[in-house]
């Protein structure tokens, strides 16, 4: 998870917010957003207090995360 620190530490640097967003299905699905919109480019998101650190758990409620956000965030950064 060492590309979830270099998120953080960027997005401090640069100002921009950095944040996960859950999908509407209501199936505890998470994207990676940039100023509140999914890397994706999925639109069905909703505003989640998911705190970005938490990114990847899994629980007993089965969360899911967005396998096209994370390859895209870790295309990002090494650019």
């Amino acid at each position: 998870m060492r590309w979830l620190i270099n998120l953080l530490k960027k997005s401090d640097k640069e100002g921009i917010d950095i944040s996960i967003r859950e999908g509407i299905s209501g199936y505890y699905y998470y994207h990676i957003a940039i100023n509140e919109i999914p890397l994706c480019g999925n639109k069905n998101t909703m505003k989640t207090e998911l705190p970005l650190a938490s990114w990847g758990i899994k629980s007993h409620i089965g969360e899911t995360y967005c396998k096209e956000c994370e390859e895209l965030w870790v295309k990002r950064k090494k650019k």
